[in-house]
């Protein structure tokens, strides 16, 4: 006969209430969880969406751009360079997201009044610039995120919906939308 190795796990971990063996439930009970020996190492690690969270709900947190691309290998401006950008997804269905590429020219003189600047200035620090905030949903069944970009620094941008296709494999996200495919990492505290 097998061993059977039993694994409590808090229900907080779960995402509910647990019920204890006697059948009386509270969010401190714990849940046996029963697991084969032979079970190989890092399997409960690796299973898809541990404790049902939806797709929504594990998008939610700060993520580290690592990569972009345009399509047909085109690259886009603020991904020229080294990847710098952040994509923040709250809870509430809000987001922001800025991207920067790294060496954009610094204006010539750093203490002068944001409007005493040159437009040859401002263009060159802005087309490596990417920055905009709104609100997201997502459609779980097609495995979409949908942006309704409220504020941008390309305005004409503003009011407009873009949608793209997520695909979620533990700490990393792949987007891929108008602009073409994005890879990014989860920032963990």
């Amino acid at each position: 006969m097998s061993r059977i190795i039993i694994i409590c796990a808090l229900a907080a971990t779960l995402g509910g209430t647990a019920q204890a063996l006697d059948g009386t439930s509270s969010p401190t009970n714990v849940m046996p969880i029963l697991v084969p020996p032979d079970l190989p190492p890092g399997l409960l690690a690796q299973a898809p969406n541990p404790g049902g969270a939806s797709l929504k709900e594990q998008l939610v947190g700060a993520w580290a751009l690592v990569s972009c691309d345009g399509f047909n290998g085109v690259k886009l401006s603020w991904c020229a360079g080294s990847t710098n950008g952040i994509h923040i997804l709250d809870a509430s269905g809000h987001y922001a997201l800025v991207n920067a590429a790294l060496g954009r020219p610094k204006f010539t003189e750093p203490g002068r009044p944001r409007d005493a600047y040159s437009a040859e200035e401002y263009k060159a620090a802005a087309v490596g610039l990417q920055a905009q905030f709104g609100t997201w949903s997502v459609n779980e069944a097609d495995k979409t995120i949908t942006y309704h970009v409220d504020g941008a620094l390309f305005p004409n941008v503003e009011g407009v919906d873009g949608k793209a296709t997520v695909s979620l494999a533990g700490d990393e996200l792949k987007l891929v939308g108008g602009l073409g495919p994005s890879v990014w990492r989860r920032i963990k505290k």
